[in-house]
């Protein structure tokens, strides 16, 4: 089957994409080939995939042009994705983002969440607009929905009536085996890298708005205030193209409340570093607004990690063991939860819940691996 990429600029699809080809690879039911622009790369990507490359799925290219307003207008077949899987003998196509219609192949499209539906203040009018024409489109004319969560699946029969005509799938997302990561630094050499405490908690999430870190400055904020000492080591990229003031003005919150030894914004640095980070924390904190399936939850639910979340249902419905949740809206509720996080911290038991994180998490990794050939086989039968 094909793993169709029409654009990757998101770091959630690529994680995803990762660890599902990982999660698959040496399969006998499943020979990933990654379609992609010509300017397209991504080692993680290619690493477990044949690739195919094409020019019309390069932006801002002459055929690009074509297939994007053939596509759009819903005049007929994406005869150029077409003729490039039948010359691949390929009939199953996995993808997310915009649809396309090609007599004859099976197509099973993934969604992450429905955030516009929830928050759409997020986006500008256009976006909330061609994202809502695209879901339309893609429960229309795929074969089969997948879904990472239950409450995603609920929420796309909700708010699309024709999903209810269409095949549904969940998979809950696994992340790719952070645990045995033996490059990862140390704790001194983390501390001395990034001039940090002896103690914190990681907020590992790129800075958009929905991610919510203002509640978080303004908690910390309160917990300073009431002679706490709490550092919060937040890791991601520092940008936001929805609202690019929207960086400033969490650094300007930071300013004023004079926290620069209580939060620190490392932005994007190496996975081994952000791996070390987390398991070397005190506590994996996700303040979120909303979510399709958080990936920093999997990996601190791989490490045996404490968990600080927002109280969404996606975070209730990700199940960790050990967690502490809050009202994303109430910056006095974050702070008890912090506080309470560094008050049930046991340096000396974190080994044990290492262990057995380590062993839940094998069983729940094979499972994610079978259950998308599952999938796949239950797709592969039907009339495309």
């Amino acid at each position: 089957m094909a793993f169709l990429v029409e654009h990757m600029s998101w770091t959630g699809g690529v994680n995803y994409f990762k660890n599902l080809f990982a999660a698959v690879h040496g399969s006998q039911l499943v020979d990933i080939y990654l379609v992609c622009g010509k300017r397209f790369s991504s080692t993680e990507l290619e690493e477990h995939a044949q690739v195919i490359r094409t020019e019309f799925l390069d932006r801002k290219t002459p055929s690009w042009y074509v297939r994007k307003i053939t596509n759009r207008l819903r005049v007929g077949q994406d005869f150029l994705l077409k003729k490039l899987l039948a010359k691949n003998e390929i009939d199953l196509v996995f993808h997310f983002g915009d649809h396309w219609y090609c007599d004859g192949i099976r197509s099973i499209a993934w969604i992450p969440d429905f955030q516009h539906i929830y928050y759409p203040d997020f986006f500008q009018r256009d976006e909330w607009l061609h994202r809502q024409d695209q879901f339309s489109n893609v429960v229309e004319r795929c074969t089969a929905l997948l879904f990472s969560s239950q409450n995603a699946l609920e929420d796309c029969v909700k708010y699309y009536p024709k999903a209810a005509e269409k095949e549904k799938f969940v998979l809950n997302f696994v992340s790719g085996k952070p645990h045995a990561s033996a490059s990862a630094p140390s704790h001194h050499e983390l501390r001395g890298k990034y001039g940090l405490a002896e103690k914190w908690i990681h907020l590992p999430n790129q800075l958009w708005i929905h991610k919510n870190h203002l509640t978080i400055v303004d908690a910390l904020a309160l917990v300073k205030n009431a002679g706490h000492n709490i550092q919060v080591v937040c890791t991601g990229k520092l940008v936001d193209y929805r609202f690019p003031d929207h960086v400033e003005k969490v650094q300007h919150r930071i300013r004023e409340q004079g926290l620069f030894d209580h939060i620190k914004l490392l932005g994007v640095i190496p996975y081994e570093d952000v791996i070390g980070l987390m398991g070397y924390s005190i506590a994996v904190l996700n303040p979120s607004l909303f979510e399709g399936w958080s990936t920093s939850v999997e990996e601190a639910k791989a490490l045996g990690k404490l968990l600080v979340l927002s109280d969404i249902p996606v975070h209730r419905e990700q199940a960790p063991t050990r967690a502490i949740y809050f009202d994303p809206n109430n910056a006095h509720a974050a702070a008890e939860a912090l506080l309470q996080a560094y008050e049930q911290y046991d340096p000396e038991s974190e080994p044990q819940h290492f262990a057995a994180a380590r062993d839940s998490y094998d069983r729940r990794w094979a499972h994610f691996g079978s259950e998308f050939e599952r999938i796949v086989r239950s797709v592969s039968t039907l009339i495309p």
